[in-house]
């Protein structure tokens, strides 16, 4: 089956304490807004899941607080797909995914908030695929486990994206690597208030000489980026990381300019 939240007119749905199984779903297509909201029970998603339409004429929301959504499947497929509008994970929620991807061009924003709140993804993340100024926000003792790799402004046309990891107990965890700029410029990551961030390997621009003036700033005590190998300006200048206040960032292995910086 084919779930429609908004279909010609604004709408919302929500599920509480039971159990939901959909193929596909739509929040917010054809124009209108539509909100999902999960605050209890288990539902699943076994293919894809679209939030705002393709055209950017729609715009959505997928609000977890409490309960759990999984997007996937026995084979490990399907993807969430942030065209226009946000996704939030709050209280004790859990989203669960394969692969998210934003790829339109107009502003997505991803919010992980509360000691409780926990998303876990499979594959890749993809923040900022066609426009600029995408939004990552990690707080409060949220939770977001990627267990591939994350790259931020992966296209050239997409620069000013920003992560925010703040809060005690705040933590990014990404098993592969960190691009912080693959084909574009000006993104920015900031740690702070006790907040982490995990990868093997993080780049701050990436793959392009056009992928420069990302920044970095680690501050206040408890405040950590562990990057097994760092790379501060694979390609493009004007990359910088900034520590202050306290903050850490541990490397085993790093370059500084490595191609042009």
């Amino acid at each position: 089956s084919v779930t429609f939240v908004s279909e010609g007119g604004s709408g919302q749905m929500t599920v509480s304490n039971g159990m939901w199984f959909t193929r596909s779903v739509f929040i917010g297509s054809s124009g209108v807004s539509g909100t999902l909201t999960v605050d209890g029970g288990t539902s699943t998603v076994y293919s894809n899941l679209l939030v705002g339409s393709s055209g950017c004429t729609g715009t959505g929301a997928l609000m977890i607080d409490g309960g759990s959504l999984f997007v996937t499947n026995a084979a490990h497929t399907g993807t969430l797909v942030v065209n226009k509008g946000g996704v939030t994970v709050s209280g004790t929620g859990l989203l669960n995914t394969e692969e998210v991807v934003a790829t339109n061009p107009c502003p997505a924003n991803l919010l992980i908030t509360g000691s409780g709140a926990v998303w876990q993804n499979r594959n890749d993340l993809l923040l900022g695929g066609a426009t600029n100024s995408d939004s990552l926000i990690i707080s409060n003792g949220g939770l977001f486990v990627d267990s591939d790799s994350a790259a931020i402004g992966w296209s050239s046309t997409s620069p000013n994206n920003h992560v925010i990891v703040t809060g005690s107990g705040s933590v990014w965890s990404n098993g592969f690597q960190l691009f912080l700029g693959t084909l574009s410029g000006g993104n920015s990551m900031v740690i702070s208030a006790g907040g982490v961030a995990l990868n093997s390997n993080g780049v701050l621009g990436a793959n392009s000489f056009s992928a420069g003036n990302n920044t970095v700033l680690v501050t206040d005590s408890g405040s950590v980026w562990n990057s097994g190998t760092l790379t501060l300006g694979n390609f493009g200048q004007g990359n910088s990381l900034m520590i202050s206040n306290g903050g850490a960032v541990v490397s085993r292995t790093s370059f500084v300019g490595q191609t042009s910086s």
